[in-house]
């Protein structure tokens, strides 16, 4: 059954022409790293207090 599924979904992203995979521009990628970056450093210094 999950075979099926898995075939069916790469003939779907073959016919519809889908990337199969997709990644955040540059900017929300660095975005995202300063903020948990941010979060775990404060947490940090917290702890350390």
């Amino acid at each position: 059954m999950i075979h099926a599924h898995v075939v069916n979904q790469l003939l779907y992203f073959i016919e519809n022409q889908h990337p199969f995979l997709s990644s955040w521009s540059e900017l929300k990628e660095n975005i995202w790293i300063f903020y948990w970056s941010s979060i775990g450093g404060f947490f940090h210094v917290i702890s350390v207090l």
